[in-house]
């Protein structure tokens, strides 16, 4: 019914300040371009958490579970942003096509194989703050035998030409004990770790923490020497 050039898509999740800094942070910065890429990254991780339940939204959220509420669209939307190549210009339809590479190139799972790559839950009773909270099936508009799930979990792979793409997992939860929205860039372990005294274990990786909301900003997570203690 409609031309390309007349179809809108649109996301209020891009229009967070973080979510638009995602390319001027990957794409301006010599440092970080380079290695962005399967041979230094070992996973991404997207976090979606909230610390409140469904409230008043119940019979939305039986219609739309937790898969369908955040990670068919915002945190797919994220996914792209961090695993596209870089587009030839700042075009919307430039960006968009690079976006699209990477849900095109993305492996897709048999039916078979749902169990082994996702999990599903959903909150029960509890406190969260001090503050008691109904379970899921306790909330308004809840059918007392929904199996609708407030928590979703998928672990995912793209594969595209030069290799920007990783291993991801992707959660949405409610009633988690803090609120916060991440996108966590894991990178691999050094291949020889000279420090002998050190335990491997201890010494965790480079990760990058890219954060949605609440508390804005980028943190880089990296190895230090502890000074000596009498």
């Amino acid at each position: 019914m409609f031309q390309e050039d007349q179809v809108y898509r649109m996301d209020h999740y891009l229009g967070k300040e973080t979510v638009q800094n995602i390319l001027v942070f990957r794409f301006a910065n010599g440092i970080f371009e380079p290695i962005w890429n399967r041979q230094y990254v070992d996973h991404v991780q997207i976090t979606v958490a909230e610390n409140i339940g469904v409230g008043t939204r119940g019979a939305y959220y039986e219609e739309a579970g937790a898969l369908r509420d955040m990670i068919q669209n915002h945190i797919m939307q994220l996914l792209t942003l961090v695993a596209m190549e870089p587009p030839s210009d700042f075009e919307p339809n430039s960006v968009r096509d690079e976006k699209v590479k990477v849900l095109r190139s993305a492996r897709r799972f048999s039916p078979q194989e749902v169990d082994a790559i996702s999990v599903r839950g959903r909150y029960d009773r509890g406190f969260i703050g001090g503050r008691e909270v109904p379970a899921y099936l306790e909330e308004k508009g809840v059918a007392p035998n929904s199996n609708t799930e407030t928590y979703a979990a998928i672990r995912s792979a793209s594969t595209t030409g030069a290799g920007r793409t990783f291993p991801s997992t992707c959660a949405r939860g409610r009633i988690w004990p803090s609120e916060a929205t991440e996108i966590a860039i894991t990178f691999r372990r050094t291949p020889h770790l000279i420090f002998s005294q050190a335990s491997p274990d201890r010494v965790e990786p480079n990760v990058i923490a890219l954060r949605i909301q609440p508390d804005e900003g980028i943190v880089l997570k990296f190895a230090a020497k502890l000074r000596d203690r009498p």
